[in-house]
């Protein structure tokens, strides 16, 4: 198997791959099975590319729960939100619990996103 490295900018690959007669088999530890099996190079990249998506969507939700948390001050301190960050800490959490049905983890993350810009 091969490991997918991580990626520039952050961008962290979670997923182990095999080539197999030309076709791909891609392994995720999160959830310990197999998500794609005897795919092409396309079918891969397409669903990567998704993966992808949402964990930057994630990252959004992370921001517009959290802000200001992390942030500097001009003084050179650092804000601490800690309710806010606990609360998207148990949001996060009880999503992650769905990761294994990805058209309802996707619909979760979308719905929330959505709610936080409107």
């Amino acid at each position: 198997m091969i490991k997918i490295p991580k990626l520039q900018g952050g961008i962290k690959m979670n997923y182990m791959v095999e080539l197999k007669s030309g076709k791909w088999n891609v392994y995720s530890p999160k959830i310990d099975m197999y998500v794609m099996e005897n795919v092409t190079d396309d079918e891969v990249k397409v669903a990567l590319a998704m993966d992808m998506e949402y964990e930057i969507k994630l990252e959004i939700i992370k921001l517009f729960m959290t802000f200001p948390h992390g942030f500097l001050t001009m003084d050179g301190r650092m804000i601490v939100h800690k309710e806010a960050v606990e609360e998207y800490e148990a949001w996060r959490h009880e999503t992650h619990q769905r990761i294994g049905f990805q058209q309802e983890y996707h619909s979760l993350i979308d719905e929330k996103l959505n709610e936080m810009l409107t």
